[in-house]
């Protein structure tokens, strides 16, 4: 898979199932995804990368939510507490 110019964490995001409500990287002043920058590469198959986003916080009742990243199937039901 490759990603030229966006930086993926602008396609990472979750969903709270309860509330059905998305949430995206949050983004500085310059509309900037906060976290790992990974624009300009390739992963080949069996290859990994290490990266991290800044999300907002979920409502207190959420136990459970589906993180979706870019050429993944979504991780559905996943433990946040």
């Amino acid at each position: 898979m490759r990603y030229d110019h966006d930086n993926v964490l602008d396609h990472v995001y979750y969903i709270d199932p309860k509330n059905k409500k998305k949430y995206l990287v949050v983004k500085d002043a310059a509309k900037k995804a906060l976290g790992t920058n990974l624009k300009y590469f390739t992963l080949a198959p069996g290859e990994s990368k290490a990266a991290w986003g800044k999300f907002p916080e979920p409502p207190d009742n959420i136990q459970k939510i589906s993180a979706h990243l870019p050429g993944a199937p979504p991780f559905e039901d996943v433990s946040i507490r």
